[in-house]
């Protein structure tokens, strides 16, 4: 297992995955950086992954992957302040179960075809139930499904860190509206109904 520091804004440390992680047993991985946590190397967690991040990075605390940094797991549950990218492996990731709460920022969660779903999962601070974020985007290569609700907030703006560049359809300049964008290439579920 390969993991350091690294320090972020403000001074912060954050957590650099830089070796392969494969945790197989029903055991949880917790994750837990006042900046930003980044995956740089695959990482197989069978059971729950949770990650908490920022309040006390300097404002500009994030959550991502690199090309390698491919994720694999049951439920992974995201609480804090700033960017969360799992959208940037060139392999695909396999998450099966996602919520989130994040203040400022938004989340960007791109599958495989393995079936995602949105669901309440124990975190750090409770049960997070469904996501609540800025702004959202979910994709599928297979199906998708809405067990527990998702907000939009809109609060804050988002900078993208080169060289991966985002247009926002649903933006016409350099702006976040709050908007929610959920893309299955397979069946779509709403469990939740119209309050979804």
């Amino acid at each position: 297992m390969g993991v350091s520091n690294a320090e972020g804004a403000g001074g912060a440390l954050g957590i650099d995955v830089q070796g392969a992680i494969n945790l197989t047993s029903a055991a949880n991985l917790g994750m837990h950086s006042r900046g930003s946590v980044n995956l740089l190397a695959p990482m197989t967690v069978s059971n729950k992954l949770g990650v908490q991040f920022g309040s006390g990075g300097g404002g500009n605390s994030s959550v991502g992957q690199d090309a390698a940094g491919v994720l694999k797991v049951n439920q992974l549950v995201v609480q804090g302040d700033g960017d969360v990218h799992f959208d940037r492996a060139t392999g695909k990731n396999q998450i099966s179960s996602v919520a989130a709460s994040i203040t400022t920022g938004g989340l960007w969660v791109f599958n495989d075809a393995t079936p995602l779903a949105v669901d309440a999962i124990a975190g750090v601070n409770g049960v997070v139930n469904g996501i609540t974020a800025p702004s959202m985007t979910l994709q599928s290569q297979g199906s998708l499904t809405l067990n527990a609700p998702l907000v939009a907030t809109g609060t804050s703006s988002i900078a993208e860190v080169s060289p991966v560049i985002k247009i926002d359809p649903l933006c016409t300049a350099n702006c976040e509206t709050a908007h929610i964008r959920l893309i299955a290439l397979d069946a779509f579920t709403n469990n939740v109904g119209a309050s979804a």
